[in-house]
């Protein structure tokens, strides 16, 4: 049983070390904190050209459209056409079944009423934190 845990473990550890999950995993901090939609923007592209798994591409990019209320028309119809071409036309019903079931849309009148929403709920921690030394 312990054998188990410590290859556990270690499987673990060598696959939160790879750049490819410390890359998503910080797009998608960063998307939940609601800053630097370009530099996301930019890391979702690159997914695309690689042909990342489609399951982790359309994360992203539906993620980062619940929390900007919807992405600003130009950032979406860039994202949009750099997935089409990526992973081709016939996923055009993929996301228009993402938008409609609200997980992937433009955002209407160009507001991003998260940021707001964050701030007066309190959601996230403004401070930076040391998450090699907690102080905690």
């Amino acid at each position: 049983e312990l054998q188990r845990h410590v290859l556990l473990a270690d499987k673990l550890a060598h696959a939160t070390k790879r750049k490819s999950f410390v890359g998503r995993l910080q797009a998608e901090q960063q998307a939940l904190e609601g800053r630097n939609l370009e530099a996301t923007c930019e890391y979702l592209s690159d997914l695309m050209f690689l042909h990342e798994p489609l399951t982790v591409v359309l994360k992203l990019m539906c993620l980062l459209s619940v929390m900007y209320g919807g992405l600003p028309k130009k950032t979406y119809d860039g994202l949009r056409q750099d997935f089409l071409r990526s992973y081709g036309f016939q996923h055009l019903t993929t996301l228009r079944n993402l938008q409609d079931a609200g997980l992937l849309s433009r955002q209407e009148h160009g507001k991003n009423y998260y940021s707001l929403t964050k701030k007066v709920l309190k959601l996230s921690v403004d401070e930076e934190l040391d998450e090699d030394q907690p102080s905690d």
